[in-house]
């Protein structure tokens, strides 16, 4: 149990420092000081540094994946609704957790991203065969992958230039009103892209 629980904090201390230096920037020093460990410890339970980068990678993408399977499961046959707030759902979850957002960006940008996008397919595939069971008729020329992979990295860089963005629209992430303005912007775009009626767009806590 206690060699789970130091587990449990370096890969905990690996999230932060990795979302905030990259993987170039946090050095297992680093991440061992962080952990309270050593970095004997960092080698026993994950042999090198880049077999504890990608076990960090996968443990974010394992939680937003459970995070898509309990909207899917919650799903009651209204699709407008249910982006709504799949939306609302994400929104929440990753202003609670921007360093995951930085994290991915990271993880987009490193030479190995084809790692990342294995480790991702998985949850993408999950989330398109769920679209296909709606029959929804995007416009013509929308490919529907893309209509769906749009609204969805549209919300990840709303939140990863939240600061940017409160600076120059001049609201607050966690003010109702201003969250619910970004909301309606993603609803619309996903509705437009999706073919679904504008008019139903735009959660309402």
């Amino acid at each position: 149990m206690r060699s789970q629980q130091k587990k449990e904090r370096i890969l905990e201390a690996a999230e932060l420092l990795f979302a905030e230096a990259g993987y170039e920037g946090a050095t297992v020093r680093r991440i061992a000081e962080a952990a309270n460990a050593n970095v004997a410890s960092i080698n026993y339970h994950f042999g090198s540094k880049h077999a504890l980068w990608l076990e960090t990678l996968q443990r974010v993408l394992d939680g937003i994946r459970d995070e898509a399977i309990a909207e899917i499961s919650a799903y009651q046959g209204n699709a407008s609704a249910f982006i709504d707030q799949a939306l609302r759902r994400f929104f929440d979850y990753f202003l609670e957790r921007e360093h995951h957002v930085r994290l991915i960006y990271h993880g987009q940008a490193r030479g190995d991203s084809e790692v990342f996008l294995r480790l991702s397919r998985p949850f993408f595939e999950q989330v398109y065969a769920f679209f296909d069971t709606l029959n929804l008729r995007p416009p013509a020329g929308i490919d529907p992958p893309l209509a769906l992979m749009d609204p969805a990295y549209a919300l990840l860089s709303l939140i990863h230039r939240r600061k940017e963005l409160e600076i120059l629209l001049g609201g607050d992430f966690r003010d109702p009103a201003f969250r619910d303005r970004l909301l309606r912007h993603l609803s619309t775009m996903a509705h437009l892209l999706l073919g679904l009626p504008v008019d139903t767009a735009f959660p309402q806590d």
